[in-house]
């Protein structure tokens, strides 16, 4: 596959049986719920673009008791030990993670489904995850 449209990317989507919604004519978004890991939901919005893909995750108004310093801190310390997704604190103050890959070539659909979809938002999670475990220590 290259230069995935979007309707190829949704088809992805429906076939992992991810429940989603279109937010746009490039874009989807779905919301991984609130569990004993991570007690806020996250929306992940996927964004389908000429010769890119991406996405990225946030849950607005986590982590409001840190201050700025310990954001960025937890941030660079994810970004250190983790080569995706990046992490970084937004204009808002939000924790955000966020993965692009280019597809001006070749790759197979197996690998947008597998190490693209799958692993990113299990990379979402695992943030998420390790941020509520790192601010209950601070």
């Amino acid at each position: 596959m290259k230069n995935l449209t979007p309707s190829e990317f949704r088809d992805i989507l429906d076939e992992l049986k991810i429940v989603h919604r279109k937010s746009s004519d490039n874009s989807f978004s779905l919301v991984l719920r609130a569990d004993e890991d991570f007690d806020e939901d996250v929306t992940v919005t996927f964004s389908i673009e000429e010769r890119r893909i991406q996405f990225w995750g946030i849950s607005p108004g986590y982590g409001e008791c840190m201050s700025r310093f310990d954001r960025m801190e937890f941030c660079n310390a994810w970004n250190i030990e983790h080569c995706l997704p990046k992490a970084f604190v937004d204009g808002d103050e939000d924790f955000v993670v966020e993965w692009t890959v280019f597809d001006d070539e070749e790759v197979s659909r197996e690998y947008l489904t597998e190490n693209f979809v799958r692993l990113g938002l299990s990379a979402i999670w695992s943030f998420f995850k390790e941020l509520r475990a790192s601010s209950s220590t601070l």
